[in-house]
């Protein structure tokens, strides 16, 4: 390549490409003519950023309509159109879909408590016998096979792995459990097949990058 020619005139994929805040009703048609201002600006590209605040349903038929059209118009502009994995961030729960839908693939807790203080549903991870002074500062403990092997005068403290609690940050689903592979594989799926399986001939070129 002409380096000299290229620093005049840069060939897209080395033009600025801003993070595009989707964060309203979209419409293929308003979204197009932002991508022609960007084209005018001498913008190279776009990442397609799903935002607080978006109206339309994200990975909705409507949604994919959306980032068709917008795919599109890159192709007739020689820009390059860029996804983002996530509904806000960070990338994991698709928009709270996977946890939704699948409660046990959702984020969990290590908590320490007294075991009859801990919520349900768990994973016990260890109990133990704790004998404590008169403010309640342990002052010796063992590991315990069950609750009902504790000495009478000792407390039964417990670690455990209960769910994450739902939030509106993730459209009242929770985080994604990502140190699980099944959780991964479900949000992989969700989020990069279906796309994957609607553009998955223009990765690498029109479509250079998944964001995150």
């Amino acid at each position: 390549a002409d380096i000299q020619a290229d620093w005049a005139d840069p060939p897209s994929i080395y033009r600025s490409a801003p993070f595009w805040s989707w964060n309203s009703r979209l419409s293929p048609d308003r979204l197009c003519a932002a991508i022609e201002s960007m084209h005018r600006a001498g913008m190279g590209g776009f990442f397609m950023h799903s935002r607080y605040g978006l109206k339309t349903p994200y990975l909705s038929e409507e949604w994919f309509r959306c980032v068709t059209a917008c795919v599109e118009k890159a192709r007739e502009l020689g820009m390059r159109a860029y996804l983002y994995d996530e509904d806000r961030w960070p990338s994991g729960s698709a928009g709270g879909i996977v946890t939704r839908k699948h409660p046990e693939f959702g984020l969990h807790q290590l908590c320490a408590a007294e075991a009859k203080d801990l919520p349900e549903p768990s994973e016990r991870a260890v109990l133990f016998a704790a004998r404590c002074d008169a403010a309640g500062r342990v002052t010796s403990y063992e590991p315990l096979a069950s609750a009902e092997a504790a000495p009478a005068d000792a407390k039964v403290l417990a670690f455990d792995f209960p769910l994450a609690p739902t939030s509106g940050w993730y459209n009242d689903g929770a985080y994604l459990d990502t140190l699980s592979a099944e959780a991964v594989a479900e949000f992989l799926h969700v989020t990069h097949q279906a796309y994957a399986d609607r553009y998955g001939q223009d990765f690498g070129e029109l479509i250079p990058a998944i964001f995150t």
